[in-house]
């Protein structure tokens, strides 16, 4: 599988929410990153930086994916930083719904 296939899949996957620096799938998939100094990528001429992504299942270890040359590893922030702005906006829509529904509740009973 190839890094622009690999993110193809997660992008189908719907983003559940983000907290904590992980990004939470709806389906159980936690996504985390780190950024490491890759030498292979010293040979591009580019940042040695390479973002490694860890994906887990409901905590348990599943695998980790970094990108093999510059442009991977491109694409793997823009995911990143697209889907983690896609689970903090969901984040907030959860917590926003669960605030009307708390106050209904209170209300109902005074």
């Amino acid at each position: 599988m190839t890094t622009q296939e690999f993110i193809k899949q997660l992008t189908a996957m719907q983003v559940a929410k983000y907290e904590n620096d992980t990004i939470y799938m709806a389906n159980g998939l936690e996504i985390t990153y780190r950024v490491e100094i890759s030498e292979m990528l010293l040979k591009d001429d580019a940042m040695p930086l390479q973002m490694t992504l860890r994906v887990s299942f409901h905590g348990a270890y599943v695998m980790t994916w970094g990108a093999s040359n510059s442009d991977d590893n491109r694409a793997l922030v823009q995911w990143w930083i697209r889907d983690r702005s896609w689970a903090r906006n969901k984040s907030r829509e959860v917590e926003q719904e669960r605030a009307k529904v708390g106050y209904a509740l209170l209300m109902q009973e005074l």
